[in-house]
């Protein structure tokens, strides 16, 4: 009887959306006979690695990832998730992994261009909890997300936007500044103490979605807000001109935020066809059961010790 493949990812923080991405892999691939078992990077140092035939390194650039995956013997696989991480690679730590994967196509391009050929990867989000509303929100409401704690000027942005909204258009805003903080994951989300199943029952009292980070490289809000049919207004990062955005210009302004919320508020049609499509595409890519295969695929190359690049 063939012995089960043992996998393991390392995740940033349990309770992320990594995590959740990594259940649902688990519970696809274990009937295939791997063992998929996650560990965070705050733990990483008391994980013995020695019993994985392969490892998931979503956290690469971490210092107490790096010390143990350098004595690593098994298949090493790094999952680059925004350009912050290539170049803050100071060390080449990108060099002591056997496959390198990165989760959208703008990523694969700069890491073939600096020698390092990627896979693109793609997480998959539940279409039982991220649908369009049926009604109408009564109200213009605008959700934000940033990244990191970088993106609180931007989110000053988006304040001063929003109230300048309210006095020159005359409609309220509701913006809940008051539960914006700063989560485990460094994410600056609103409502932020929600959990996955609720999120879906937030953007949908939303009108739009305000995407205002520096760097990303798979934005998982602004995917999500997508799903429930939003309009997304973005930074020009990851994969949001791909899936219909609309995209802000450099440098981001409040005046240049402004316009495009008084538009989107204006044109109600126009706004609910940019949805639309964003949702058609949004499918097209993330769809869970077209993720699962490609999964399927990346760990029988990975577990066979086929390696992609070096």
């Amino acid at each position: 009887m063939e012995m089960p493949r043992k996998v393991l990812f390392i995740i940033g923080a349990m309770g992320s959306a990594y995590e959740i991405n990594f259940n649902g892999i688990k519970k696809h691939m274990e009937p295939l006979g791997y063992v998929l078992e996650v560990v965070s990077c705050y733990d990483i140092l008391e994980t013995d690695l020695s019993k994985y035939t392969a490892v998931f390194a979503m956290t690469w650039m971490d210092a107490r990832v790096e010390s143990v995956i350098r004595k690593y013997k098994g298949i090493k696989c790094a999952i680059v998730g925004s350009h912050v991480h290539i170049d803050r690679d100071l060390h080449g730590m990108l060099r002591h992994y056997d496959s390198v994967f990165c989760v959208s196509p703008r990523l694969q391009f700069v890491l073939k261009d600096i020698g390092y050929p990627a896979t693109v990867v793609h997480y998959f989000y539940s279409s039982e909890i991220f649908y369009p509303s049926k009604i109408q929100p009564p109200e213009f409401k605008v959700g934000w997300a940033g990244n990191s704690l970088r993106d609180v000027k931007r989110f000053k942005f988006f304040q001063q936007a929003v109230y300048r909204l309210d006095g020159i258009v005359g409609f309220p805003v509701i913006m809940n500044t008051d539960k914006v903080t700063v989560s485990g994951a460094q994410r600056l989300v609103v409502s932020p103490e929600l959990t996955q199943e609720q999120m879906g029952d937030y953007y949908r009292e939303l009108s739009c979605y305000v995407v205002c980070s520096e760097t990303e490289g798979q934005p998982k809000t602004g995917i999500e807000a997508m799903l429930c049919g939003l309009p997304v207004i973005s930074t020009d990062v990851g994969v949001m001109s791909e899936l219909g955005a609309f995209i802000l210009p450099e440098p981001l302004t409040i005046e240049s935020l402004r316009l495009v919320l008084k538009r989107i508020y204006r044109d109600d049609t126009q706004a609910k066809l940019m949805g639309i499509k964003s949702r058609q595409l949004s499918i097209a890519r993330f769809d869970e059961r077209k993720v699962l295969c490609e999964w399927e695929k990346i760990f029988e190359s990975v577990t066979d010790g086929t390696k992609n690049n070096h």
